[in-house]
């Protein structure tokens, strides 16, 4: 069976020949360049490894690894815009040696292994949606470098590889907005300045929503999955309660799924971290197809439970724990472990096999080959 038959049944709720593996076709499904340099130190691959993404420091996964780790996923996302906005004014007490500055004219400082954090949030000041209007760093999601080449890219892709196409277009709305006004000023404007949240969450949507119509105006018709995150919880609860994330973000999740879904086939998938299962009922209602990363040593989200609950209704994509088992488990360990998940999640499809989030440059490389190589020998159905 190809990969995007395999894919595209697991999708849809049936059994393939054998359950489908992902690695780094998400920017949540990644590699950091550490781990993957040992990783590539072990199979006797002496190619220089290529950055895809210097803020998380991820790789652009060779197909001879994606074909050693049997994965079925090929992600493609959009070009980088034209230009950035000038580092005007460096923040204060750090050098401008480690900082950079994105699209939304945020900051972020670069720490020793080369990974950013956001720092000196831009709107963390304002008060007034007239200022946040008069903000002078929004982007411009009509820029044409987005898009150039991008329905070359994918139709190569699909040509060579046979894999499904995971399009990472991303459109997070509300860690944007986190990210940009700072995280404890972002959750206290929910119940203090509740109109100044809106207007920000409600601007970025926006941008978001241009982005997205004219990228799937492109290639809508040739992606098989569509990626969009926002992280809403934290290890053992949500960010905010039911009742906020109803009133404010919910709805404008609901708009953009559905505008999104409006112009393609593919299926949707929605990344949130931690305790997701809080809002899973929600996140159905608004439209999402796919949930990721499964984070299973979270608050609520044992596979067991979310099998039986939710596995007719969403395909759950990842579950392979990334902060216990792939760093600090034998290989022996981490086999059973996948084992113990595929026995769990995969019966009647809707399971993707991949790790809980991107592989951090602790996690063993003899790691990554237990897992990889349990999952194509095990993970396949009777």
């Amino acid at each position: 069976m190809l990969s995007r038959e395999r894919m595209l049944m697991a999708l849809n709720h049936q059994e393939p020949d054998r359950v489908p593996i992902d690695f780094g076709g998400t920017t949540a499904t990644g590699i950091q360049v550490t781990a993957y340099d040992c990783l590539k130190k072990l199979l006797g691959i002496e190619t220089p490894s290529l950055i895809a993404n210097k803020r998380a420091q991820l790789v652009a996964v060779e197909e001879v690894i994606k074909k050693r780790l049997h994965t079925d996923v090929d992600g493609i996302g959009l070009n980088p815009p034209a230009s950035l906005p000038a580092v005007v004014a460096p923040p204060v007490d750090t050098s401008p040696v480690n900082i950079s500055i994105d699209e939304w004219g945020g900051y972020w400082l670069s720490g020793v292994s080369g990974e950013h954090t956001a720092t000196n949030p831009p709107l963390a000041r304002m008060e007034t949606a007239a200022e946040v209007e008069a903000y002078s760093f929004w982007p411009d999601p009509t820029d044409p470098a987005r898009y150039a080449g991008l329905r070359e890219k994918v139709l190569d892709l699909k040509s060579h590889s046979q894999r499904a196409i995971a399009f990472n277009l991303g459109c997070q709305i509300a860690s944007q907005a986190r990210n940009m006004r700072g995280y404890e000023q972002w959750l206290m404007d929910f119940i203090l300045n509740p109109a100044l949240a809106e207007t920000i969450m409600r601007k970025i949507m926006t941008i978001h929503l241009v982005i997205a119509e004219q990228a799937l105006a492109v290639i809508g018709d040739q992606v098989d999955v569509v990626t969009v995150a926002d992280d809403l919880a934290i290890q053992n609860a949500p960010m905010m309660s039911p009742a906020v994330y109803r009133k404010m973000i919910k709805p404008m999740q609901q708009e953009m799924f559905g505008f999104i879904k409006a112009r393609t086939k593919a299926k949707l998938f929605y990344h949130c971290c931690g305790a997701a299962s809080f809002f899973l009922d929600d996140f159905l209602e608004a439209g999402i197809d796919i949930l990721n990363p499964v984070q299973v040593s979270a608050t609520n989200m044992q596979p067991e439970y979310l099998k039986k609950r939710y596995g007719s209704r969403v395909t759950f994509w990842g579950g392979v724990d990334t902060q216990q088992l792939l760093p600090y488990g034998s290989p022996q360990e981490v086999a059973d472990g996948v084992k113990r998940l595929i026995d769990i999640m995969a019966p009647g499809g809707g399971f993707i096999l991949a790790t809980v989030h991107n592989i951090r440059p602790e996690v063993p490389p003899e790691n990554l080959i237990a897992l990889f190589d349990t999952a194509l020998e095990y993970g396949r159905y009777k």
